[in-house]
């Protein structure tokens, strides 16, 4: 929930405008590259017979690091406000395992994205 983010403190979230964005991009701010798997519905009370989930890749907290030391801050867009948030702590990420570091696969689209559009 983006609401959650520090960044946001004392902004009206149902206004626009805001500082950063609920759109979940890679750590530079551009579309995630996500696929899809389908799901049976019948585990849930929806009643349908088949979802479409969004997996994407982990947010990278050491690139994170590099682009707010070159660059100042990141874009409206980046990954990066949740991950700086998610490695210590999971309750504001977009899925459990969500930042990686350099040392562990930050390649792998096989993360669940709770939050996507």
């Amino acid at each position: 929930n983006p609401k959650r983010l520090p960044e946001l403190k004392g902004h009206n979230t149902n206004k626009c405008g805001l500082p950063v964005s609920a759109f979940n991009g890679d750590e530079y701010g551009n579309p995630r590259e996500v696929s899809f798997k389908v799901r049976s519905e019948g585990r849930t009370n929806a009643n349908g017979p088949w979802n479409w989930n969004v997996f994407g890749g982990k947010c990278n907290i050491d690139l994170c690091q590099e682009i707010l030391e070159a660059e100042g801050e990141y874009s409206i867009n980046s990954c990066c406000y949740y991950a700086e948030h998610c490695f210590p702590e999971t309750d504001s990420c977009p899925s459990g395992n969500f930042a990686c570091t350099d040392e562990d696969d930050c390649e792998s689209k096989s993360v669940f994205q709770r939050i996507n559009m």
